[in-house]
């Protein structure tokens, strides 16, 4: 814990005694992220408040901590990664429902900062409906996407500017699995590891979809007036149904697969 954790303080419930958050360290670590925890002070007992999923604790990559302006009996609601929120619910912190995210006000985050882009986009949809989609653009910075599809790995000033870019964003830039050039849309669509599917269009993007799988969406085509997404790498499971499909004319979009793992 000493070498490798870190604790966050706050306070919850406003009695003005901080509740921590703790990463223990490397023995909560994964490929995929790290696991952690909320405690709370009893007398000198520190005790968990947070239960998701039968586990006293809650995994992700992408850890941001916000203290929100909604109190449910004298608890603050939190947000603990860049799309995942808590609520106090008999005792104990739980994830979200989606009506949850609904009520959410847009003006308590930046429209400005692209890594604030998923929480927007949860606000505005439900994983598992359709639903009509207009671009919410940001403003990015050449180091947002790092991307080396066939192009020469960056160099050392280059590595830290993308690095610096994911500080604050569970550290871990996002490279390009897929990119697909669309002329008529004046569109380049990129599928992110772990981040989602965007469009960009200069110094613009948009969050299409956040990430439907672990990896993400790593084939991108467009057949019609659909852009479609696939996470599967082969070219032969084009013929399976699609993951992700946009109507770029109506922007009509559809998950078919929508990611559940990260709660």
């Amino acid at each position: 814990m000493r070498s490798t954790g870190k604790v966050w303080a706050g306070d919850v419930n406003g009695d003005h005694i901080d509740e921590l958050i703790l990463f223990p360290g490397v023995q909560a670590a994964g490929s995929g992220g790290r696991n952690y925890y909320l405690y709370q002070r009893h007398g000198k007992d520190w005790q968990s408040i947070v239960m998701t999923d039968d586990m006293d604790s809650w995994f992700t990559d992408r850890p941001r901590f916000d203290i929100l302006p909604i109190t449910r009996s004298g608890y603050r609601d939190l947000r603990v990664a860049v799309n995942d929120c808590l609520k106090w619910s008999d005792g104990k912190y739980v994830f979200y429902d989606p009506a949850d995210y609904a009520a959410l006000v847009p003006n308590w985050f930046d429209d400005a900062d692209p890594h604030q882009a998923e929480i927007f986009w949860t606000i505005g949809h439900a994983k598992t409906e359709p639903s009509r989609l207009e671009p919410q653009w940001f403003p990015i910075s050449p180091s947002f996407f790092s991307e080396q599809l066939g192009r020469k790995k960056p160099n050392r000033q280059q590595a830290e500017k993308i690095a610096g870019e994911w500080h604050n964003d569970g550290g871990f830039p996002r490279s390009v699995r897929a990119a697909l050039e669309d002329a008529a849309q004046n569109i380049r669509w990129l599928s992110l590891q772990r981040a989602g599917v965007w469009g960009v269009r200069g110094n613009r993007a948009f969050l299409l979809v956040p990430r439907s799988s672990y990896l993400g969406v790593c084939t991108l085509t467009i057949k019609g007036d659909w852009l479609l997404g696939y996470e599967s790498c082969s070219a032969e499971d084009e013929q399976s149904e699609p993951d992700v499909r946009y109507n770029l004319r109506t922007h009509e979009l559809q998950i078919t697969n929508p990611e559940e793992s990260d709660q």
